[in-house]
């Protein structure tokens, strides 16, 4: 978005390899991989030549329940027995997610971790630690200039949100705004529709609890981040939405029986 929104205006391009793009002096990702976090600014590179204190990392925060949904579609690099189709997020494993995964069997939480296995990197109780110690260390941890937006600023002022994000780095807004999102196309009037798209589909409270379970709404309360929820202005589920999974469950259940 600020690629396509932003610029240096005497910038040469001169910096792109093939995993980062340099579009009018904005890298398509830091020098230490865009789904790093903060820790790795100085034990990982993907491109050499740009000094990385000369950087400023733009992070985008995305409320935790929303971002484990992408997650289960998605998982950029991180990895954790779950099926999408029938139980994701699975931050506390069921009886399907049991019967499924040995390594689930006896669990009280599905782990996560970056690498081979879970032996090889760093790893995580499960999602929602995953999340809340990634945004920690750009949050609390990093001792470098940077910037955090809301993933849903971006969404619902995306064009004030990019103005003020250039102007910060002394680069200048281009216009008219570009509207974009994952999967949009290079037509300007196809990218506004799939842009509305996304908002809408973000809008949707339903998608956001979507294939979560009374123990997994009750894990992620107990275990997200409150510090950062508060700052980000993310809220809670109301928790009569955890006693009516239950209530749910249970029907199922006899119904089976």
């Amino acid at each position: 978005l600020l690629q396509a929104n932003c610029r240096f205006r005497h910038h040469p391009n001169n910096h792109s390899n093939s995993k980062v793009q340099d579009v009018n002096g904005m890298l398509s990702q830091v020098p230490w991989a865009k789904h790093k976090d903060a820790r790795s600014r100085w034990n990982h590179t993907i491109i050499d030549d740009i000094p990385k204190q000369h950087v400023l990392p733009v992070v985008l925060v995305r409320d935790p329940y929303f971002w484990m949904q992408s997650m289960c579609k998605e998982g950029y690099g991180a990895r954790w027995s779950h099926s999408p189709k029938h139980h994701c997020p699975n931050l506390v494993p069921n009886e399907y997610d049991r019967r499924r995964f040995a390594r689930l069997r006896n669990a009280t939480s599905t782990t996560v971790w970056m690498g081979e296995n879970q032996r090889v990197g760093p790893n995580w109780p499960s999602l929602i630690h995953y999340w809340n110690d990634w945004y920690r260390s750009y949050v609390s941890e990093a001792d470098f200039p940077r910037l955090i937006i809301r993933f849903e600023d971006t969404l619902y002022h995306g064009e004030e949100v990019m103005r003020q994000v250039c102007e910060c780095a002394g680069a200048e807004p281009l216009k008219p705004f570009t509207y974009l999102v994952d999967n949009a196309k290079s037509d300007h009037k196809q990218a506004k529709n799939d842009f509305a798209a996304a908002v809408l589909k973000y809008g949707n409270e339903d998608g956001r609890y979507r294939n979560m379970t009374s123990d997994d709404l009750t894990f992620a309360r107990l275990n997200v981040d409150k510090e950062l929820l508060r700052m980000f202005h993310y809220k809670l589920p109301d928790s009569r939405l955890e006693q009516q999974r239950e209530v749910d469950e249970g029907k199922r259940q006899r119904q089976r029986h």
